[in-house]
């Protein structure tokens, strides 16, 4: 994370802000390292089916060692590592006293895909920031640019 931090004020050295969105889905698997590093970071975690969350995990794996390793993966054989390695890691992410922390937002992904600006709005509310209508497209008008399906962003067909 020191490096990640360089890097980014690196980035932000003719364009300063007073905060940086980041997505990274494993953050909560280094929640120490993390807040040493940017002791004031919020970390939303959406809590989704796991069952859903495997498939997935295992699917970005899948694709990733197959480029790296230029063959095709077997979903099969990956899936027998990954699962426990995914049980380990949310057993370890459930019994850290940081899952309390006032920086960790909880979050409803059934809640965030039902309405994603109230949803938004509680965010910002838990990070003490104000919420402004143009950081979302149905706030402004625009949700006839673009819709959220399944992870997806798509044009919509008008």
């Amino acid at each position: 994370y020191r490096f990640e931090k360089m890097l980014l004020q690196n980035l932000q050295w003719k364009r300063p802000t007073d905060h940086w969105v980041l997505k990274y889905p494993s953050h909560h698997f280094f929640l120490p390292q993390l807040f040493e590093v940017f002791p004031d970071a919020t970390v939303i975690w959406p809590h989704r089916d796991p069952v859903t969350v495997c498939a997935s995990a295992g699917e970005v794996g899948c694709i990733m060692m197959g480029g790296v390793a230029g063959v095709e993966m077997d979903r099969r054989e990956a899936a027998k590592d990954l699962l426990p390695a995914l049980a380990m890691g949310l057993e370890y992410v459930i019994e850290s006293p940081l899952m309390d922390s006032p920086n960790v937002v909880h979050v409803r992904y059934t809640d965030l895909i039902r309405d994603e600006v109230a949803t938004a709005k509680m965010i910002y509310e838990r990070m003490g920031r104000e919420y402004s209508p143009e950081y979302w497209p149905q706030e402004v008008g625009l949700d006839r640019l673009i819709k959220i399906e399944k992870n997806f962003y798509t044009k919509t067909d008008t």
